[in-house]
């Protein structure tokens, strides 16, 4: 165990990474194999290029790996997991088991071949029998084919996207949570299948979310619109005239400006925002502020969400700060509240080259698995904002950066469209350029004026 989970007295667990297209079925497999105390899930990916990118800083015991997994294919991403991580313990998870897998699987350097839906004690037995096959130097095994793959849980790849209610927060400030959240919002509202897609700003704190999107200082609608708006009449169309339309498509709701607005918002205010959001947008992304667990609002919103991300950055602080907030959302209370942790996912940001713990150390610490690729430090990112280009987000201007590379990851395992896998995304038209008026001397050689 890392130097780091030892000081803050955290037990050995084993450390697996599930790698599988269908996000329900991975994420009740978390739920699942997290119940007891012997494992602890450090990641997930939904696609091969995402396990690749991730296996190396997360270094999982165990990666449970999807047959159903395409471009690259299940045992194409075995293979290179192994090379990328030798020693790491490949187990193929499958619909439909069979001799001919497992021979094929085997020459892959898969050490099982798990019939789904497999359970706590399947995983269990399976690690078991790696460990002392390491000892004995060699031999393989194969799960028990005569289970029969009957659980719905457990269907094939993802087809439609669901309702995504993302609910960003982080433990303390300066993790980068506005701009990741800005960003992906740019990112979806981006793509080319249609879906309707919101950022709200609950920071009232900081307010930053409108700002990271270019927006004026004092925007045309903000949160202190919908005081007083009942809640009966906020259709379609009522709603998009208390918002703001980014030029990228992303419907926001920033937070006022004026301290005294701020100040007069009331509780049911953040309920009907809440309801319709709900109700009329496909995703819908909301800024908490930070440790928000103290404020009803951000709570509600946390218990609306299908996916709470929980934002840090790796030192010290943080880490530690993150485990305090851990403590808080696992707690019984939480629970009596009506709020589910296993909708949390830790978000590994703003990664320096230099001088921060070990992203494997980070995981042994968190209880929480973390999502998409840790996020690195960019000074262009800050630059990009509202600086270069009015309004138009990082993500737009540094997409082929390993920065923006690790938000289209994130991105991707949060709503799985095809297209965000694919870099394909809807592109604004170009504004059109005035004609260049040639100068002097490209008159003189006959330039057009």
């Amino acid at each position: 165990m890392g130097n780091l989970a030892e000081r803050m007295g955290m037990p050995r667990r084993w450390r697996l990474m599930l790698v599988d297209g269908d996000r329900t079925a991975m994420d009740a497999a978390a739920r699942m194999l997290t119940a007891g105390d012997d494992m602890t899930i450090v990641g997930t990916a939904t696609h091969g290029h995402d396990a690749l990118g991730v296996v190396a800083d997360y270094r999982p015991d165990v990666v449970l790996l999807d047959q159903g997994l395409a471009r690259p294919s299940a045992l194409e991403t075995a293979q290179r997991i192994l090379k990328l991580v030798p020693g790491t313990w490949v187990f193929l998870t499958t619909q439909t088991p069979s001799v001919e897998l497992w021979q094929e699987a085997k020459a892959s350097g898969v050490r099982a071949v798990l019939p789904k839906p497999y359970t706590y004690a399947d995983i269990a037995d399976a690690i078991t029998r790696a460990h002392d096959e390491d000892q004995r130097h060699g031999a393989y095994a194969v799960g028990r084919p005569e289970q029969t793959p009957s659980s719905p849980a457990f269907a094939g790849p993802v087809r439609t996207v669901r309702q995504e209610i993302i609910c960003a927060f982080s433990p303390k400030g300066g993790v980068g949570k506005s701009t990741l959240v800005s960003n992906l919002g740019v990112l979806f509202a981006l793509q080319r299948v249609g879906l309707r897609v919101a950022a709200v700003d609950f920071d009232l704190a900081t307010v930053s979310l409108g700002v990271q999107l270019g927006l004026p200082k004092r925007p045309a609608r903000t949160l202190a619109d919908w005081v007083g708006v009942d809640a009966a009449s906020l259709d379609r169309a009522r709603v998009e005239s208390l918002l703001v339309q980014h030029e990228s498509g992303l419907w926001v709701l920033p937070a006022p400006s004026n301290p005294i607005d701020r100040m007069r918002i009331p509780p049911e205010t953040f309920t009907n925002v809440i309801e319709a959001m709900r109700r009329l947008y496909d995703i819908v992304l909301y800024d908490l502020p930070t440790s928000s667990l103290d404020r009803d609002y951000a709570l509600a919103a946390m218990k609306d969400a299908t996916t709470v991300l929980l934002i840090i950055k790796p030192d010290t602080e943080d880490v530690s700060a993150m485990d305090d907030a851990t403590n808080l959302l696992m707690s019984e209370e939480m629970r009596r509240l009506g709020f589910d942790p296993s909708k949390v996912k830790l978000v590994i940001n703003r990664r320096p080259k230099h001088g921060a713990h070990s992203i494997a150390d980070v995981m042994q610490v968190s209880r929480f698995p973390a999502i998409g690729q840790p996020i690195p430090e960019d000074p262009r990112v800050r630059r990009h904002t509202n600086v270069e280009e009015h309004g138009k987000a990082p993500i737009e201007r540094l997409g082929s950066t390993p920065w923006a590379a690790s938000v289209r990851s994130l991105a991707r395992n949060i709503v799985p469209i095809a297209e965000l896998s694919e870099g394909k995304v809807r592109r604004r038209p170009e504004k059109a350029k005035a004609p260049r008026r040639a100068g002097l001397f490209g008159r003189l050689r006959g330039d057009r004026p």
